[in-house]
């Protein structure tokens, strides 16, 4: 389980997405709130649940100020397939060599191989982590991926509230 906890400056780094464009965490500050989740891997059926469920209230997501970012232990090309054949839109960071998994402290296995732990952080317009949400715990079985992306979402505050008003039309790509 990471260390990072609420309160925490997230770990910058840049990631190339599906298409092969570099995101960097930081060209999100002073714009919107980022849900940054980490997932084992694509076309595992949990994975591509999850990864569908954020696809489905992305314009939720958007309409409150956040944009979405996933990242796993998966290639450009891996994430490309996937994204294709599922529709996603927002980017599905390659983090192949493990490095940003890393450094958030969620390196584990799958089946043996490099994966990552799978856990959503929300970090706010300052680049602070606000939540630290795991989508499986002791306490809870693994199967309602749906209550885990309504349950980051309620924890969003609207862009009213912070006095900004629009919403996120597209996210900074470097």
């Amino acid at each position: 389980m990471t260390s990072l906890s609420v309160g925490m400056e997230a770990p910058d780094f840049e990631l190339p997405d599906q298409g092969g464009r570099y995101v960097r965490l930081s060209s999100f500050r002073g714009a919107h709130d980022v849900v940054l989740f980490f997932y084992p891997r694509d076309e595992t059926p949990v994975c591509t649940r999850e990864v569908c469920a954020f696809r489905d209230q992305r314009r939720d997501f958007e309409a409150r100020g956040a944009s979405l970012l996933g990242i796993s232990i998966n290639t450009v090309e891996e994430h490309a397939r996937f994204a294709r054949r599922h529709g996603v839109e927002y980017p599905l960071l390659a983090d192949a060599d493990g490095a940003v998994t890393r450094r958030y402290g969620l390196l584990g296995t799958l089946h043996g191989s490099p994966a990552s732990q799978r856990i959503t952080f929300r970090i706010d317009r300052d680049g602070r982590i606000r939540e630290v949400v795991p989508l499986w715990d002791a306490r809870s079985p693994l199967t309602d991926v749906g209550a885990h992306t309504e349950e980051v979402l309620a924890h969003i505050p609207r862009l009213l509230a912070h006095g900004i008003s629009g919403q996120v039309n597209s996210m900074p790509i470097l």
